[in-house]
């Protein structure tokens, strides 16, 4: 499977989960399928980083592209009660420049302080997963070519991140009455199965495809909204 189709089964998976997000909250199944999105675009900016010929105008693009998206995004999400969070071109660029940082430089307490300061800066400013969505794009990239670590390493960030918390918090039965989302979102880790069929190949050159249909289908989801 190409980077091509990777992308587009990513993006599908988004439309799903944006869709239930915001017309039907309350049937759980459409974001448990929107579960297995992020992890691929998290996974297609490792492959990125891997390939480009020029990583610095990569980040460059992605800040770009998520400024222009962050009033789609917030129209789209507006009832919703996220309109002081960023979105997920924020989380896709602070992980893209984690493995700038990890490229430039050499010394191992250097590229763990500027990790861990991008995840912390992406808590702070409420981007999109969060200091989860850095790090898992991270890990993909230091174990791009390990599948049994690749699953691993997203299935520890992903539980620690959503479920344990929520666990710990309210008990199961009322993690998942307060956040069956977040209960759910361990889930994401099946999206390796199908990151493990990539075939090497980038297939179809699209390259402002996810950055075009982004704020698009936002605005699109918007609109639909007002009918």
């Amino acid at each position: 499977m190409s980077v091509f189709y990777i992308k587009i089964i990513a993006m599908a998976l988004m439309v799903v989960d944006h869709v239930g997000a915001i017309f039907f909250p309350d049937i759980l199944i459409f974001r448990i399928i929107g579960r297995l999105s992020f992890p691929l675009f998290a996974w297609l900016i490792a492959n990125g980083a891997f390939h480009t010929k020029d990583i610095v105008l990569y980040i460059k693009r992605l800040f770009i592209f998520a400024f222009i998206s962050q009033i789609p995004y917030w129209l789209a999400f507006s009832s919703l009660g996220i309109d002081r969070n960023l979105n997920i071109f924020f989380t896709l660029a602070l992980g893209a420049l984690s493995l700038y940082l990890l490229q430039k430089f050499n010394k191992k307490y250097v590229q763990v302080g500027s990790i861990l300061i991008l995840s912390f800066l992406a808590s702070l400013l409420m981007v999109d997963y969060g200091s989860a969505g850095v790090l898992s794009i991270v890990m993909f990239y230091l174990f791009f070519h390990n599948k049994r670590k690749m699953f691993l390493s997203q299935l520890l960030i992903f539980s620690c991140f959503y479920t344990l918390p929520l666990i710990e918090t309210f008990g199961l039965s009322d993690a998942y009455a307060n956040n069956a989302v977040g209960l759910v979102q361990p889930l994401a880790v099946l999206s390796t199965f199908i990151i493990w069929k990539y075939n090497g190949e980038e297939g179809i050159k699209a390259k402002y495809l996810f950055y075009l249909f982004y704020p698009l289908h936002l605005l699109i989801l918007f609109l639909i909204t007002l009918i």
